[in-house]
């Protein structure tokens, strides 16, 4: 059985990963916007509660994620890493 961890980073090897999260991030917003709560909101996605980038390809795929925000002003990444 895996922990939650393990099953975490094998969820990050799948091929919709980008697809996945970034419907994930919309859901968030379109929540938020269902409630008029929109004015002078902020999301702040964290994308790691620990550890680094594993490779190249996984931190590419985040950059591909943020991109996809870039012009929502109100969407924010952050990550702590000591590799990239």
């Amino acid at each position: 059985m895996y922990s939650g961890r393990e099953k975490n980073c094998q969820a990050t090897r799948c091929d919709d990963l980008v697809d996945k999260v970034q419907k994930q991030i919309q859901g968030a917003i379109q929540y938020y916007m269902n409630m008029n709560r929109t004015q002078g909101i902020q999301i702040i996605y964290r994308i790691h509660e620990s550890g680094d980038f594993y490779s190249v390809d996984y931190l590419e795929k985040w950059v591909t994620i943020a991109n996809h925000f870039q012009n929502q002003k109100h969407v924010h990444f952050m990550a702590y890493t000591l590799k990239h």
